[in-house]
């Protein structure tokens, strides 16, 4: 053999294990960068750029429409954290978007304006760590999950999210001994999802990703992506008949779920089922509350437009945020 054919065929070889590298290597977040900074107040900053990193191909087993060679991906996150000098937090509360917002951090903090849209162009106001996140001592953080807003999320397979978000915080884990997995609405929906399908266990560890876990106005209901999808369209939203998810059906893995605090707002049990979870006998690793408040602090007319015959049930005024808090 010509010492010309042995170099093509090595080349084609090395060219062959390149494409297939998503598919051989371990999911993984492989770097961090940092595009922005900001200091904010009471001793913290903000810090936003990229997370790059590859879902393998070996997960096609979990991840519906997956392509036998993984994916590569490059999504935004930010992070608010104490900045160097001030003491370190051990817990970060990382938010699963809403529609690429951050709704949880608003309300959390009460922030006005508004905080809306992905990490790049999100402003805020140098008082943001104020209050809340400085006085409990948390980090906070959040990362594109979405088709349609991670560009790398293709809609054939969104459950590629779901892995997105599981190894962010596994590179989290480096810092954070602590991690507390959160969302508002279809933010509570795909938190739902992500511990439904068994993405909070670590595939090195086989322990919980996230220690514990809050949804606001979720009530055991669902996205329909990935394995909940069962073959159909995938749907970064609740099926309009879909049955919410009982308890034992979301936390059915010991060694990996985390503890989940649920809410539902009184107007949830209009639009979102939240009667047929809330009289189950819950597992150990849970607790439930409902409050008096409506579902994202809507007006009667978008809670009440197409049900209870139109009739218009007074809401309670007081914003839900201390509640949250």
């Amino acid at each position: 053999m010509g010492k010309r054919m042995v170099q093509v065929i090595l080349l084609g070889v090395l060219t062959a294990l390149m494409a297939a590298a998503p598919a051989c290597a371990a999911s993984r977040v492989t770097r961090l960068k940092v595009n922005g900074r900001q200091a904010l107040s009471g001793g913290y900053e903000r810090v936003s750029g990229v997370v790059r990193g590859v879902v393998a191909g070996s997960e096609r087993g979990r991840i519906a429409g997956l392509p036998a060679a993984g994916l590569r991906y490059a999504v935004q996150f930010e992070l608010i954290r104490p900045a160097q000098g001030s003491p370190r937090s051990r817990t970060v509360l990382v938010e699963a978007e809403n529609r690429g917002s951050p709704l949880l951090l608003d309300a959390l903090l009460s922030l006005d304006p508004l905080v809306a849209g992905p990490p790049a162009a999100a402003r805020y106001q140098s008082g943001t760590a104020k209050g809340f996140l400085r006085g409990q001592g948390l980090s906070y953080a959040r990362v594109q999950w979405q088709t349609g807003i991670a560009a790398d999320v293709p809609e054939s397979a969104q459950g590629a999210g779901e892995a997105i978000v599981r190894d962010f915080g596994r590179r989290l884990a480096r810092r954070y001994p602590r991690r507390v997995l959160a969302g508002v609405s279809r933010g509570a929906f795909f938190v739902d999802t992500f511990i439904a399908e068994g993405f909070n266990r670590d595939p090195e560890s086989t322990r919980g990703v996230y220690q514990d876990a809050l949804t606001v106005d979720g009530a055991g209901n669902w996205m329909a992506i990935n394995q909940l999808a069962r073959g159909g369209t995938q749907v970064p939203y609740l099926r309009p008949n879909g049955r919410p998810l009982r308890p034992r059906r979301l936390l059915r893995r010991p060694r990996s779920d985390p503890f989940l605090v649920d809410v539902a707002a009184y107007t949830d049990f209009y639009r979102l089922r939240a009667g047929l979870t809330d009289r189950d006998e819950l597992p150990g690793r849970m607790v439930r509350y409902d409050w008096p408040a409506a579902h994202q602090q809507f007006g009667p007319e978008a809670i009440f437009a197409s049900c209870n015959g139109r009739v218009r049930i007074g809401l309670n005024l007081i914003d839900y945020h201390p509640y949250l808090r």
